[in-house]
């Protein structure tokens, strides 16, 4: 009896061996399942991350383009508005100023004998050369007395002239630059409003 009861114990061990050896295998099974479960997840879910990183970083870099393609297109429109200003501006009053009331000598003249005859005040004229001779000429046959009141002082360079009170009161300037901003001051604002959208 005792044999069998050795050889009862010695399958018993055996079985209990393979039984725990079979459990511990299907832990070690189950635990690397479980594990490679948790890895794949945790990749997929650092793979949406990354997926998610691209997308608003492409969102980002799509916002930045736009942007900047609307400022260069505000840019573009402003500096096209302000040419086109210029360009009126050019046309409408610098023009004009230039070939119509600088060129007419006789306008010229009559604007210097109005303010000399209307005032009681002796006066310097500063003028460009070519102009200083036919003022003098002017002035001498069509009322000489206004040469009583009046200094003409040639001075190389002008584009216009300078009529000036002697006692220093005011000086009224008839020259491009004068004239120009004169008229611009009432363009502007017209010209602004046509041009606004």
């Amino acid at each position: 009896m005792m044999e069998v009861s050795i050889e009862q114990l010695i399958e018993k061990l055996y079985q209990e061996g393979i039984q725990r050896a079979e459990q511990e295998a299907h832990d070690l099974l189950q635990a690397a399942r479980e594990k490679a479960e948790r890895i794949v997840r945790e990749a997929e879910k650092r793979a949406q991350q990354i997926v998610q990183d691209a997308e608003n970083q492409a969102k980002a870099i799509e916002l930045k383009i736009q942007a900047e393609l609307n400022l260069a297109a505000a840019a573009t429109l402003s500096s096209l508005r302000e040419k086109i200003r210029q360009e009126l501006f050019q046309q409408a009053v610098v023009l004009p100023v230039r070939q119509d009331l600088l060129q007419d000598k006789n306008f010229l003249m009559q604007v210097i004998l109005i303010l000399v005859e209307k005032s009681t005040s002796d006066f310097v004229l500063k003028v460009p050369p070519d102009l200083a001779e036919k003022l003098q000429r002017y002035f001498e046959q069509s009322a000489g007395r206004i040469l009583q009141h009046l200094e003409i002082v040639v001075e190389p360079g002008r584009s216009g002239f300078t009529i000036e009170a002697k006692n220093g009161g005011y000086a009224l300037e008839f020259d491009e630059p004068a004239l120009v901003n004169f008229f611009a001051q009432y363009l502007k604002p017209t010209t602004a409003a046509l041009l606004k959208t």
